[in-house]
């Protein structure tokens, strides 16, 4: 269940200029991005919006993080994981006939904003650094969605790499080498098409092995060139 978050002490221009996103824009008036615009809140597990409802509304995550899922071979398959700055159902915005092809679940505790498609379409879309760094994160993901594609026959540990690799880069710089997405060893490995087990032994591998620290499920990545040699890299 989402809630409203309606005892903010700030303003909805205030959050998203604290935003990465919006650095390029400083000074600049962003009331015209929050007409028609809410805060809400989600708890750990709470649906953000749902495979087949109407895609009405664009949702930028101020904080925590969620997982994209899709319902293949009747079972939850995990098709992408999203943080801090990142905007979900974007491509959608678009058209008034479009309905969400996936489902968005907080995986903690997450503050979003949600923004109307009106909105969207006649501010966001509109404005030339906001419209490129949409294309960016929509480019970004579709590139990570073939890739984990790819190396769906590759070892656990490959996999496992990859997907801490592609997060760890998709997040803002500033925000340094932990993964600031609440990872659970299930996750991974429905994100990866493997085990708990599996994932639990190369993760603990790596963790002897100073590759890694996990500390309240947020992975720290302590040794990128170790990782990138299981990608050839």
């Amino acid at each position: 269940m989402l809630y409203l978050s309606i005892g903010m002490t700030k303003s909805l221009s205030s959050l998203l200029a604290s935003l990465p996103l919006f650095k390029n824009l400083q000074g600049m008036n962003l009331d015209v991005f929050t007409r028609d615009c809410q805060f809400i809140t989600a708890r750990a597990g709470d649906v953000i919006f749902e495979d087949g409802a109407p895609a009405d509304f664009a949702y930028i995550i101020f904080y925590g993080s969620a997982k994209m899922i899709a319902m293949q071979n009747d079972r939850d398959t995990i098709m992408n994981f999203f943080g801090r700055n990142r905007i979900l159902g974007a491509p959608l915005m678009k058209s008034e006939t479009s309905v969400y092809p996936l489902t968005a679940i907080a995986l903690e505790e997450s503050g979003l904003v949600k923004i109307a498609r009106k909105t969207f379409c006649e501010a966001w879309l509109k404005n030339d650094v906001l419209a490129l760094e949409l294309d960016r994160q929509i480019i970004e993901t579709l590139q990570a969605f073939q890739k984990s594609k790819a190396m769906n026959r590759s070892s656990v540990e490959n996999r496992v790499a990859d997907l801490l690799l592609r997060l760890h880069s998709s997040q803002p710089k500033e925000l340094g080498d932990r993964i600031m997405i609440r990872l659970t060893r299930q996750d991974i490995a429905d994100a990866v098409g493997s085990t708990v087990e599996s994932v639990i032994r190369v993760l603990s591998k790596w963790t002897k092995e100073n590759v890694i620290v996990t500390v309240d499920h947020r992975v720290e990545l302590k040794n990128i060139s170790r990782l990138n040699e299981f990608l050839g890299g």
